[in-house]
């Protein structure tokens, strides 16, 4: 499933200077990290699908739901939160290009919004099979 989202965000980058040179696939797991700097979800959490998880399910479940909700309450319908996009963009470009060389602030801000906006228009069944997946979950 990291692989189909990662191909999907590409996609997405397709005409932008970001395109083909960020690896999301080995950036999309550093992006859960942000879980810790973002402000606690608005809404409850939604009840888990699956009957009776164990402690690593009911923690990717949690954790989606706080990626999701952070994309989707700092969003005011025409652009992110501010603190949001600088702490997404931060984690980004810490990472580096496929070439090596470092992300630059510019791309490193179109990636967070590429990256924000897919969590935001993604369902939660998709992504907590990719926060299961990149933290190996079974």
């Amino acid at each position: 499933m990291l692989a189909k989202r990662a191909e999907r965000i590409n996609a997405k980058a397709k005409g932008t200077p970001i395109y083909g040179v960020i690896d999301w696939i080995a950036l999309l797991p550093t992006l859960l990290s942000l879980l810790s700097l973002c402000k606690k979800p608005v809404n409850p959490t939604p009840p888990n699908p699956n009957p009776s998880p164990n402690s690593a399910q009911a923690n990717a479940w949690s954790d989606a739901w706080r990626l999701k909700s952070a994309a989707v309450d700092n969003w005011d319908g025409s652009d992110y939160a501010p603190a949001t996009l600088k702490r997404t963009a931060n984690q980004i470009r810490k990472a580096k290009r496929r070439d090596g060389t470092p992300i630059t602030k510019a791309d490193a801000i179109q990636a967070a919004i590429l990256s924000l906006d897919d969590a935001r228009t993604s369902t939660m069944a998709d992504l907590y099979s990719d926060v299961c997946e990149a933290r190996h979950v079974a």
